[in-house]
C-alpha cells in the first residue's frame, strides 16, 4: 500500500508536468480546452520505443498549442489502471497509453467512464470507446528477417525477444517468415529476455544472449527488445558482427556494425492523431499501421552502404518494395495541414511521415 501511495504522489506530480516553459505552458493553458495525457511505454529513455513516441509528442505539442499536453512514466505496469482512474476522474479528455498492456488497463475502466475517450497505441481492445492504433509487428519482422537472410553470410541468423508476449511474438513469427524466404536452410536460433517488462531494460542480458549467439556462429541479430537492444547491439560492436536496430533508427549507434533499423513510426502515428483531436476529427475507429502507410520504414544504410554489395542492398530495396505493392497507394496515410487558426498559432511547418529521420 505504502507503494502505491509513494507512486501516487508521483503520479499527481507528473500530471501536472508539461515540456514547456512556464510562458509557454501558461499561454497554452490560457487557450485550451482539450486535455490530452500520456502514459509513456514502461522502461527508460534509452529504449528507441520511447524516444520515438518522445518526438511524435514534441512535434505535436509544437504543431498544436490548443491541446494540453502532459506525460506520466509509470516505473512498472502495477497498480497502472489506478493511475489511468486518477487520470479520468481529474476530467483529461483524452488518455493515450503508448504499449500493448495498456489496453489491458483501459479495459479494465473504460466502462466506467463511457464519455472518457481512451487510446492505446501499438495495442488492441475491443471497448467502445477505446481506439486501437496497431501496427502491423509481423510485417516489419518480416522485413528484418528479409534483411538478416540477404545478408548473413554463415546462414546462423539470431533472434531476441524483450518479454514474452504477443506483440514480440509476431515479430518472431514475421522474422521468420523474412529469413526463410531468402534463405530456406538458414538456421534461427530464438531466445527471450524476460517474461515480464523488465525485458525491456536488461541491458546485460541482451549483450550476453547476443554475444553467446556470435560465439556460436551467428553472424547477424535482430533484438526487438526496447533498451535491451543496446546491449545486443555492444555485444556485435565487440564480436565484430552485424545486427538489426529496431523501432528508431539507431544506425549512429554502431556505425557499420548496426546495418539497417525497422523504425516503427510511433512519432507520425502520434501527429496524426493528435491532429484529429486538435482539429475536431477524431474518431475511435481502429487505425492500422503497416508498411505500405508509412508505419514502419527501414534507415538509410548511411554507415552501411560500403560494407553491401550492390546486388544484396538492391535486394533488400525490392523486396521492400514488394511489400508495398500490395497496398493501395491512394489509402496511404498523409498528414494533413492543421486548420489556419491552428496553423497561424504553431507558425512551424507541415510535419510529413518519415521527416523526423530523413537525412
Amino acid at each position: 500500500m505504502k507503494k502505491f501511495v509513494s507512486s501516487l504522489l508521483l503520479f499527481l506530480a507528473l500530471t501536472v508536468s508539461l515540456s514547456f516553459s512556464p510562458l509557454q505552458a501558461a499561454e497554452i493553458l490560457a487557450e485550451s480546452s482539450v486535455s490530452v495525457i500520456f502514459f509513456m511505454p514502461i522502461g527508460n529513455s534509452l529504449d528507441p520505443f520511447i524516444q520515438v513516441s518522445e518526438k511524435g509528442i514534441q512535434v505535436s505539442a509544437a504543431l498544436f498549442p490548443n491541446l494540453k499536453i502532459a506525460r506520466v512514466y509509470p516505473y512498472s505496469d502495477d497498480y497502472v489502471h489506478e493511475y489511468i482512474k486518477f487520470a479520468a476522474m481529474r476530467g483529461h479528455d483524452y488518455i493515450i497509453g503508448i504499449g500493448s498492456y495498456y489496453a489491458d488497463a483501459f479495459d479494465k475502466i473504460a466502462d466506467a467512464f463511457p464519455g472518457k475517450n481512451f487510446i492505446v497505441v501499438d495495442g488492441k481492445s475491443n471497448k467502445k470507446n477505446v481506439k486501437s492504433i496497431v501496427f502491423n509487428n509481423r510485417e516489419a519482422g518480416y522485413l528484418a528477417g528479409a534483411v538478416a537472410g540477404i545478408l548473413s553470410e554463415t546462414g546462423k541468423i539470431g533472434f531476441i525477444g524483450g518479454k514474452e508476449t504477443g506483440i514480440i511474438f509476431d515479430f518472431e513469427k514475421g522474422f521468420a517468415e523474412g529469413v526463410k524466404k531468402q534463405n530456406k536452410k538458414a538456421e534461427i536460433s530464438v531466445k527471450y529476455i524476460s517474461k515480464t517488462n523488465e525485458g525491456y531494460t536488461n541491458q546485460k542480458a541482451g549483450f550476453d544472449i547476443a554475444d553467446a549467439m556470435y560465439k556460436s556462429g551467428t553472424d547477424i541479430v535482430f533484438a526487438a527488445a526496447g533498451a535491451s537492444g543496446l546491449g545486443s547491439i555492444d555485444a556485435a560492436r565487440l564480436n565484430k558482427k552485424m545486427i538489426i536496430g529496431v523501432d528508431a533508427d539507431q544506425d549512429e549507434v554502431a556505425r557499420g556494425i548496426v546495418m539497417t533499423s525497422i523504425i516503427k513510426r510511433l512519432d507520425t502515428s502520434i501527429v496524426n492523431l493528435l491532429q484529429s483531436i486538435a482539429t475536431n476529427k477524431y474518431d475511435s475507429k481502429e487505425t492500422v499501421y503497416n508498411v505500405g502507410n508509412v508505419g514502419f520504414a527501414l534507415s538509410n544504410f548511411t554507415f552501411s552502404k560500403n560494407k553491401i554489395k550492390k546486388a544484396a542492398l538492391d535486394k533488400i530495396y525490392d523486396e521492400l518494395f514488394q511489400m508495398k505493392k500490395k497496398y493501395d497507394y491512394s489509402e496511404i496515410s498523409k498528414l494533413k495541414n492543421p486548420d489556419e487558426e491552428t496553423e497561424k498559432k504553431s507558425k512551424r511547418k507541415e510535419y510529413k511521415p518519415g521527416q523526423l529521420f530523413r537525412k
